[in-house]
């Protein structure tokens, strides 16, 4: 069984688990309450194991519900566009640079003109995916 663990609170990932485990009871050594632990964690994955349940359960990843506001902005300009309804707090990848959004919302805007990929991938949510044009 492949996993990844995340901190239940931030959303982060804290490590990755490689075992021979037959159960997902027999994969969890942790203690820890605030820690998730996801099964099988490749892309396209639907499923998360939640290790805080007594006894842990398989959960489905919700559909995220955020959206951008628009999907074009204005390259070096005054204006961004805004995704909102984030979780909080989670984590917004722009062409694969990560940046940590706190309050539910985060601001776009580009220096250059292009095409950029948007992702949000947390871990009890689908992964969500768009592509802003910057001219």
């Amino acid at each position: 069984m492949r996993a990844v663990l995340y901190n239940k609170t931030t959303g982060q990932v804290t490590g990755v688990l490689t075992t021979s485990a037959k159960s997902f009871e027999e994969a969890d050594s942790t203690e820890d309450t605030n820690t998730g632990l996801f099964v099988n964690a490749t892309a396209g994955y639907h499923n998360y194991i939640d290790v805080t349940a007594d006894p842990v359960t398989l959960e489905t990843r919700a559909e995220l519900s955020a959206n951008f506001d628009a999907l074009t902005v204005t390259a070096a300009g005054s204006g961004y566009i805004t995704l909102a309804t984030l979780p909080i707090p989670c984590t917004v990848y722009v062409d694969g640079v990560a940046t940590i959004v706190n309050d539910g919302s985060f601001e776009f805007d580009a220096d250059a003109v292009g095409e950029y990929k948007i992702a949000v991938d947390e871990p009890t949510f689908a992964r969500k995916e768009w592509i802003v044009n910057a001219n």
